[in-house]
Order: C-alpha cells, then sequence, then structure tokens
C-alpha cells in the first residue's frame, strides 16, 4: 500500500497532461496560422538608379524610349523551394524606327538567368512605331529568403538587362501594365498575389579611380510576389515533432524506469527525424524557421528525459511539482515558438 501510495504521489494524471497538451498545441496552431496569413515576402526588389535632369545631361540629352513588356503564358518549372524557374512567353519591344536595330536589340538578356529559347522577331506597326515580338522560354534563378520557412512567402524578381545598349542610345522604360502573368501556379502549391515593375540604370565602375569609364547597364526588373496554399510544409514538419515531444510530456504520468525508455525514443525519433527535415527543406547556410522548431522540441526532450532520469535514480519528484514542471515547459516552447516565427517571418 505504501508503495502504491508513493507511486500515486508522484505521477501526474494523464487527465491534466492531455488538457496541458491540448491547450498547447492549440495556440501553436493559431500562431503558425496568423503567422502564415500575414507574413510578407522577406526579398527586396533590387536597386535601379532612376534617370533625372543631372543624368539625362551626362548621357547627352534626352534619350529615346523603348517600352518593354513581358508575358508569362506558362510556368513549366517553379520550384520555389529548390529556386528553379522556367516560363514560356512573350518578350515585347515598342520604339520609334530606327532606335536600335534588331540585330542589336535582340541581344537582351536576363541576369541570373537563361534565354533557352528565342524565336525570330515578329514585327508590327503600332501607332507610328514599331512592335517588336520574341517569343522565349526563359530559364532563371532569384535571390530567396527561406529564413521563414515553411511559412514563408516570396518575391521573385525578373531583371531585363540589354548590356549592349548605352543610355545615350536609348532608355527603357515599363509598367504594371506592360507585365502580364496568365500562368496558373496553384498546381504547384503557390498563389501569385501581386506584381511590381521598377526601371532605371546600374552602374558598372570599370575603374575606381576614372568615373569616365563607368559604364551604365539599362535594367527592367519584374517582381512577382507569390503566397503559400494549403499547409502541407507546416504539417509535415511541424506535427511529427509535436508527436513525439508530447509523448516526452506523457512520460511525467508514467513508471520512472518505463519513463526513462520512452523519453530516450523520443529524443532518438527528433534526430532521426532531422534527416527528412533536411529533405524536406531548401539547403541554405543559415537558420530556418524548422531549424529552431527542430532544436526547441528537442532541447525540451532532453530536459524532459533529465528529469526522469534524476526522478527514477536520485530523488522521486512529487506530482505538484511536476506539474509546475509541465505548464513551465509548455509556456517556455509556446514563447519561443512565438519568438521564432517573429524573428523570421514578421
Amino acid at each position: 500500500m505504501t508503495q502504491t501510495l508513493n507511486s500515486s504521489t508522484t505521477r501526474v494524471s494523464p487527465l491534466f497532461q492531455i488538457i496541458c497538451i491540448l491547450l498547447s498545441a492549440s495556440i501553436i496552431t493559431l500562431m503558425l496560422y496568423i503567422a502564415s496569413h500575414n507574413t510578407q515576402a522577406t526579398e527586396p526588389m533590387p536597386l535601379v538608379e532612376q534617370i533625372n535632369p543631372e543624368t539625362l545631361t551626362e548621357f547627352g540629352g534626352f534619350p529615346d524610349e523603348v517600352t518593354v513588356g513581358l508575358y508569362i503564358e506558362q510556368f513549366q518549372t517553379l520550384d520555389i523551394l529548390h529556386n528553379n524557374f522556367m516560363f514560356n512567353g512573350i518578350i515585347w519591344f515598342l520604339l520609334n524606327p530606327g532606335v536600335i536595330s534588331l540585330d542589336s536589340l535582340q541581344k537582351f538578356e536576363f541576369q541570373r538567368g537563361e534565354i533557352v529559347y528565342l524565336s525570330k522577331p515578329n514585327i508590327q506597326l503600332y501607332k507610328k512605331k514599331l512592335l517588336v515580338q520574341y517569343h522565349a522560354r526563359v530559364k532563371f534563378t532569384s535571390a530567396l529568403d527561406y529564413q521563414a520557412f515553411p511559412i514563408d512567402n516570396h518575391k521573385i524578381n525578373l531583371v531585363f538587362t540589354h548590356p549592349f545598349i548605352t543610355l545615350s542610345e536609348a532608355l527603357f522604360e515599363s509598367s504594371t501594365n506592360n507585365f502580364v502573368v496568365k500562368a496558373q501556379t496553384e498546381a504547384s502549391g503557390w498563389k501569385l498575389q501581386d506584381q511590381q515593375v521598377s526601371y532605371g540604370y546600374v552602374t558598372a565602375r570599370l575603374n575606381e579611380d576614372d568615373a569616365e569609364q563607368n559604364k551604365y547597364i539599362p535594367q527592367v526588373i519584374f517582381s512577382m510576389d507569390f503566397v503559400r496554399i494549403g499547409s502541407r510544409a507546416v504539417v509535415s514538419i511541424l506535427l511529427p515533432l509535436l508527436l513525439v515531444f508530447y509523448l516526452a510530456m506523457f512520460t511525467f504520468s508514467l513508471d520512472p524506469r518505463l519513463s526513462i525508455t520512452i523519453a530516450t525514443g523520443s529524443i532518438t525519433a527528433i534526430l532521426a527525424y532531422r534527416f527528412v527535415i533536411e529533405n524536406l527543406s531548401p539547403a541554405t547556410g543559415y537558420f530556418m524557421l524548422a531549424d529552431y522548431l527542430f532544436f526547441l522540441f528537442l532541447t525540451a526532450s532532453c530536459f524532459v528525459f533529465c528529469l526522469n532520469v534524476v526522478n527514477a535514480f536520485t530523488t522521486r519528484i512529487k506530482s505538484y511539482y511536476k506539474k509546475y514542471v509541465i505548464v513551465a515547459i509548455h509556456l517556455i516552447v509556446l514563447i519561443a515558438i512565438m519568438y521564432a516565427i517573429q524573428g523570421t517571418s514578421l
């Protein structure tokens, strides 16, 4: 009877554990839901210098404007996880006759990209100007920020540039009306939310001591804001970690010897799941939200294991002390997740 009494005073009621787990899981789900619907893309648009009266004087007057437009018909590849994109579309120019020869015009490029296919120009007369269209297939990458993965949204920047045209010859300009995306992206798990266009030029300093050797390269930036659809990535990464962590917490309601076995298995399971997280995550050189969550639950499970060792081999911890510890661990985990979300995505 004494052994039974001692056992009952050191084990935490399963009902108390279930209530704490349900409350904790509900709050974590709510935090991630709110964060995933309020996360902003952290990638900035590339900076370009704008034409002003001073630069016009430097370039020798008012250059002819060439309007650049982009029509994306289909994304053959939209792999944001691995930063790999390819689209089919139309690149078009509207310019005055004689401003740029067609041989020079078609030498345009995309930064961090490769023009896989470029058709012969389709030339039309539009409002006394030349409308030159090229059907193209372009493969490119973008500078993406994955710190908020798996609740991240992204801005994909496609930078049009023409290194063989000087600003004294022509100024490339565009607007959001000239950037049309008809491609359906929902099947890839992403939705196009917004589009922006900016234009100007960048300065290539060929000689730091001689500004007269600077080269001014016109650029047009086409940007697309993509948001995640659904919660597959969050559930795939977080749910197994939560289940293993809550299993470790439940050891406070079991026999001390059995508790050590289960707590040890929980740590092993979290460490093994690291390989799954690596396969589901983008390859980066910095910590992402998924990494912070992994180390948080691993640390908490290790702490639970240490408490079970103390309870089994040194001093039996009373159940009301264990309840304080359980509540404290849940609160620490919730606060840590909140700060991790704020630090990476908001």
